[in-house]
């Protein structure tokens, strides 16, 4: 890792490094015991906005395009929104093991509840995607197979999965999303 980073510039460096703290310190402890995935309600948000960062800001850090305009923007929070919707699976699979104090979507709102949320905020993220793209564009349209695929995920999501269903289809997700891009 230490021999290609050295060919990386040094902003681009820096901000992997700043989402990189954050994955760390979303595990090992900073005060008393205590990580960033034990923050009251943060935990999915961090996720989504390590992913946002790494899939979205780094590589346009790496090229040196403005970080600051609408579709950037949008872009962002397109990312943020179906990782947030992703995660709902997870969240409700680990229901029986999350200590209440975590305050996670499912636990605050029921599962029936998170269930539409993750629905609603897929809707959205299908909205922003056709938003942002150029007629012809193949990409908002795979965007919205992939964000329908996650919403079918969410709905057979339930408390006492499948041994594979989140840890193997619903993570699979992102990996057909690249797929789907690349031969398309």
């Amino acid at each position: 890792t230490m021999y290609f980073a050295r060919l990386l510039p040094q902003n681009v460096i820096i901000m992997a490094a700043i989402f990189g703290g954050l994955t760390m310190f979303y595990a090992i402890p900073i005060y008393k015991k205590q990580n960033l995935r034990s923050l009251s309600g943060a935990k999915i948000f961090i996720i989504a906005l390590v992913w946002m960062g790494i899939a979205v800001l780094v590589p346009l850090e790496y090229h040196n395009l403005n970080l600051f305009t609408w579709r950037i923007f949008f872009h962002c929070l397109e990312i943020l929104l179906f990782v947030i919707a992703l995660t709902l699976p997870f969240e409700i699979r680990d229901l029986k093991y999350d200590e209440p104090e975590l305050a996670t979507i499912p636990q605050k709102l029921g599962v029936q509840k998170a269930k539409l949320l993750g629905s609603a905020l897929l809707i959205i993220a299908g909205v922003i995607a056709f938003q942002r793209s150029y007629i012809g564009d193949i990409q908002p349209i795979i965007s919205v197979i992939i964000f329908a695929l996650t919403m079918i995920l969410i709905w057979i999501s339930k408390k006492d999965q499948g041994k594979y269903f989140a840890a193997f289809w619903v993570e699979s997700v992102p990996t057909l999303w690249l797929l789907l891009l690349l031969l398309f």
